[in-house]
């Protein structure tokens, strides 16, 4: 397998991974657009961007380290056990294609492996404010 062909399965985890994540920050769109209401500035004040593209470059992360752990010696990107509908295995003959478990999985590791992530940061990072600013401080 070459460099081509990793860094395709690496980005297609990534990509999945980041729409794994996308999910759960949607999620936590409707949340916050259901505590504030139509309060468009309580809404805008307790959204913050930066944590939001960095839960969705985490969820990237994620998603390309899962793919890169997923893939077998010959290249194959799979989940074990994959099987189609009718309870063949999946993909036996040709293995350029992905199937759908395994994208599945991407996007699963992407929304739970940020959760993971965040509720660990949550309990061992707490932040205050000083001066305005908000600074990490480790317990």
């Amino acid at each position: 397998m070459n460099g081509y062909n990793w860094l395709g399965l690496v980005l297609l985890g990534g990509v999945m991974g980041a729409l794994g994540q996308g999910i759960r920050a949607g999620l936590g769109f409707k949340k916050l657009r259901d505590d504030v209401g139509d309060d468009g500035a309580a809404f805008s004040a307790r959204f913050s961007p930066s944590r939001f593209y960095t839960s969705i470059f985490l969820g990237f992360v994620v998603g390309a380290v899962t793919a890169f752990y997923l893939t077998d010696e010959s290249g194959t990107l799979s989940v074990a056990g994959a099987q189609t509908p009718n309870g063949t295995p999946a993909n036996p003959e040709n293995k350029e294609l992905v199937d759908k478990a395994t994208l599945i999985a991407l996007m699963v590791a992407g929304y739970a492996g940020v959760d993971a992530f965040e509720g660990l940061a949550n309990k061992f990072i707490r932040t205050s404010q000083t001066l305005g600013t908000t600074r990490a401080i480790s317990n």
